[in-house]
């Protein structure tokens, strides 16, 4: 059980990691005086923080396994 936690939470944090990315390349060809600069800018600090936290978790559950 707690090896498919680990293995779910590396899953995660690769989906994280690419919306980064995807956000990242579309703020690119936004202006930043725009509305939806503003809103993707959220979401990008948003999942950046998941990704700190979700990199936290599994590094203390690779500690607690022994992995």
């Amino acid at each position: 059980m707690s090896n498919q936690l680990i293995e779910y939470m590396k899953i995660h944090l690769i989906s994280l990691e690419q919306d980064l990315e995807e956000l990242s390349i579309h703020m690119e060809k936004l202006d930043p005086a725009e509305k939806e600069f503003e809103d993707c800018d959220f979401e990008y600090n948003n999942i950046s923080g998941q990704t700190i936290a979700t990199r936290h978790l599994l590094s203390v559950a690779e500690d607690i396994m022994g992995s």
